[in-house]
């Protein structure tokens, strides 16, 4: 059923999101169902968190909410208007569309440079080996070589040096953009608001764009795209249905993939990490297809790298577990470990992993 939660007059039901919209928005559902619509700020907002909802949006009703809602933070630069991810549905992101899956993100353009990719997989493994005992600070080690991954596959030349800190400095300006567009904004909620960016987001948001673009001068030429996340908000062109509910036109659409994975009528133990439940007799890809599992999205709006992505992890993540041993520092248990979220386009951990690495025998 579709649910008009309560909501207050000039907020909306902004005060109900929190600071992990993604769990209360999953909660919520739980309360009045997978298709809910909500007033946040000013702004009309359908959220999806079913399966089955999924599917009928991504793939039935695709047509009509393919375009993008542009966070403010975005807009900063004007970027948007030349990114594939946030453009709106036209010719041009189509024929960019196009190059990329013909020339970039395929596997006849991919296999060549699959040598490249082996180096930094071994230069990451030698820098572990070089940490002699120190903990490893496992997502700085992985951005840089992942980073240095997609530039060596597309530019032939490394970022960054995992052991200088340019490799901290760039992720911590990434990560800080991706901090502003993902957390909660005034200017996105009450867009009479943007002019006045009262919470400074497009301000500090224009100061992260410049000083990226300044340590990209020094590197080589490169055009930067925001990272690619799971969650971007979606918006109605042509008003349309959903699950038997109008959606009208300029709401935005949010798809929960979050509350989708951990739907309890869909996965056994959905909080538990069971790898093992993909080797059983039910059948689920990540393609875009189960929409279940669509880590990768789906539809016209499937990420792009799909086919590059589950390379490098895969790459990456066996030949770590085959080169090393792995324990936490100073004795602490697994079931002990702070697995706290910190909310931003991508979800990451509030405080960073270390792991002790002990080279395989």
């Amino acid at each position: 059923m579709l649910c008009i939660i309560r909501k207050l007059l000039f907020l909306g039901n902004l005060h109900e999101l929190g600071q992990n919209p993604h769990r209360s928005l999953a909660h919520l559902a739980r309360i009045h169902g997978p298709v809910m619509s909500l007033k946040i700020g000013s702004i009309h907002t359908i959220v999806i968190s079913s399966p089955r909802c999924a599917k009928e949006v991504l793939k039935t009703k695709e047509h009509s909410i393919s375009n993008r809602q542009v966070p403010d933070v975005v807009q900063s630069l004007g970027h948007h208007e030349v990114s594939i991810v946030w453009s709106s549905q036209n010719q041009s992101r189509r024929y960019l569309r196009t190059l990329v899956k013909t020339h970039l993100f395929n596997t006849h353009s991919l296999d060549p440079t699959q040598l490249l990719r082996r180096r930094k997989i071994h230069e990451l493994v030698a820098y572990i080996r070089g940490k002699n005992g120190e903990a490893v600070h496992i997502a700085l080690a992985a951005f840089s070589t992942v980073l240095n991954l997609i530039s060596t596959t597309f530019l032939s030349i490394d970022m960054i040096d995992l052991k200088s800190e340019s490799a901290q400095e760039l992720k911590d300006l990434i990560w800080g953009l991706m901090e502003e567009t993902g957390r909660p904004n005034l200017s996105d909620f009450f867009p009479s608001l943007a002019p006045m960016d009262i919470q400074g987001r497009r301000r500090r948001s224009t100061v992260y764009y410049n000083k990226l673009y300044e340590l990209f001068d020094k590197m080589g030429t490169l055009r930067l795209h925001p990272p690619v996340p799971l969650l971007l908000p979606h918006k109605v062109g042509v008003s349309t249905e959903i699950n038997g509910y109008l959606a009208p036109k300029n709401s935005q659409v949010l798809m929960n993939i979050w509350a989708i994975s951990r739907d309890e009528r869909v996965w056994e133990n959905q909080n538990c990490f069971v790898p093992e439940r993909f080797l059983g007799e039910r059948e689920i890809d990540f393609r875009g297809q189960h929409f279940e599992f669509i880590p990768f999205y789906s539809g016209r709006r499937i990420c792009l790298g799909l086919l590059f992505g589950v390379r490098i992890v895969q790459l990456m993540l066996a030949s770590l577990i085959q080169s090393f041993e792995w324990s936490l520092p100073d004795g602490i248990m697994p079931k002990n470990l702070d697995l706290k979220e910190k909310f931003r386009i991508t979800l990451t951990l509030a405080s960073p992993l270390k792991a002790m690495a002990t080279p395989a025998r």
